[in-house]
């Protein structure tokens, strides 16, 4: 199944499998993928799958500091393909077609930069 996975910022490693069902990410705990990133609005961005065309679509709901879609700023509403990243305050969530996190088949690693923060690095 589709799923995104929190690939930078506090909630690093953080799983929530897409299916059919609409899909909010912010910082309330009501939402469906709640993070605790504080440059992330109440109710950030909505993910859903669109029955027309099959596609899981992404839309900002108003943030103050918008969502990116592999760095560029969402207008409306933007389309997901397999490896896109959503960009979110000082988040990143990687959209992938299989709930296999998307660092497994890279060997990737989580390491720590010099402020103190999670990424994955494929780095040895």
């Amino acid at each position: 199944m589709p799923c995104l996975t929190v690939i930078s910022g506090p909630n690093v490693g953080t799983h929530c499998t897409l299916g059919s069902s609409v899909v909010t990410v912010g910082r309330l705990p009501t939402c469906d993928l709640p993070l605790t990133d504080p440059r992330i609005s109440r109710e950030h961005c909505r993910i859903w799958l669109d029955p027309g065309s099959g596609d899981f679509l992404v839309c900002d709901l108003g943030s103050a500091n918008g969502t990116k879609l592999n760095a560029r700023l969402v207008q409306g509403a933007g389309a997901l393909r397999h490896g896109d990243q959503i960009s979110i305050g000082g988040t990143t969530l990687s959209f992938t077609l299989s709930d296999v996190p998307p660092h497994t088949s890279l060997g990737a690693r989580w390491r720590t930069d010099s402020k103190g923060e999670e990424f994955l690095s494929t780095r040895t």
